[in-house]
């Protein structure tokens, strides 16, 4: 099994985990910020929909795109539902696997200078976005502990 075998492995199970947090969010919690400073697992799902789409874009043109925060919002408000929600972080595991898949090994050593202002090969980047994906899944599966679900469900 090659680097790259093990990356797309690591960032499909990331996005099946997430999934799996994802489904188990009361939907009355959906949309509801989590404490005083928290944020609601709508706006978590639409950071991690929208770095991936962000990551795409770099692998297809070997630059990382300025975020946005209008249409980062947006694509929030768009997200209006956990189903939608789920549907459309799938598809951009999907085609995030996709673009990935097509880079050449040269495309992948490319470096690009990430948001926070760290340079990075793009198989960097990828690995960073299937850790970003985990890192929000988790707090997914925090709101369910806090609303009285503390089963792990990643082994349902």
């Amino acid at each position: 099994m090659t680097g790259r075998d093990i990356a797309m492995k690591f960032l499909r199970r990331s996005g099946e985990l997430f999934l799996l947090d994802l489904s188990h969010v009361p939907e009355a919690q959906y949309a509801q910020v989590q404490g005083v400073a928290g944020r609601s697992p709508q706006d978590f799902v639409g950071e991690v929909v929208g770095f991936n789409q962000l990551v795409i874009e770099s692998l297809r043109t070997g630059r990382f795109p300025r975020p946005d925060a209008e249409a980062r919002a947006a694509l929030v408000a768009r997200l209006s539902t956990i189903p939608v929600a789920a549907d459309a972080f799938r598809q951009s595991v999907d085609a995030l696997v996709e673009e990935f898949a097509k880079a050449s090994d040269e495309e992948l050593t490319k470096r690009v200078v990430a948001p926070w202002g760290e340079r990075l090969s793009l198989l960097e980047l990828v690995h960073d976005t299937a850790v970003h994906i985990n890192y929000h899944g988790a707090q997914l599966a925090y709101v369910q502990a806090l609303h009285g679900d503390g089963v792990n469900h990643w082994r349902d």
